[in-house]
């Protein structure tokens, strides 16, 4: 069931603002593009998570000290955090940390970008570049999601032969 109270969406919406804002603040010069992406895209629940990709010019090769860069941000809108919680909203936040290169490795969460994501900030068009890489991929591969039950799953290559050796590059 969806939960579509006007007020929970706007108060949502406008710490989304708040966490772009204190974003370009917090990361300067380094913050290359933010994409919200998951479920909070199409419907907000009272407990639920953001999930972002945050690009970043310069961040640690250690994915641990990746999120030490995050944790002063997301301490600095624990306030806001609250007032979202008063509105009927639980959220966390999930963050993905990384740099324009890493963009370059596939990532399985990648497939669902294209029709769950949206993009905040992208100065430099390297979200827009990466959307449009993936929507390519799927169709060179004629990747499909499917559904069984309440899961989605993706067939990465529905009209090959698993015994055969093509690959479709990423």
């Amino acid at each position: 069931m969806k939960y579509t109270t006007t007020g929970a969406r706007a108060a949502f919406d406008q710490f989304c603002k708040n966490l772009m804002a204190s974003a370009k603040t917090h990361f300067g010069d380094s913050l290359r593009g933010i994409l919200q992406f998951g479920s909070t895209v199409e419907q907000l629940k009272p407990a639920t998570d953001l999930d972002l990709l945050v690009v970043l010019s310069k961040l640690p090769l250690s994915r641990r000290e990746r999120y030490t860069i995050w944790d002063p941000l997301e301490e600095n809108l624990k306030h806001e955090l609250k007032q979202l919680e008063r509105s009927g909203v639980h959220l966390d936040l999930s963050p993905i940390l990384l740099m324009p290169p890493d963009l370059d490795r596939f990532r399985s969460f990648y497939l669902d970008l294209p029709t769950t994501s949206k993009i905040w900030y992208d100065p430099d068009g390297v979200l827009a570049s990466l959307l449009d890489r993936i929507r390519e991929y799927i169709r060179e591969s004629g990747a499909v999601r499917k559904q069984r039950g309440n899961l989605w799953y993706w067939d990465l290559a529905p009209h090959l032969d698993y015994r055969t050796d093509r690959k479709i590059g990423w």
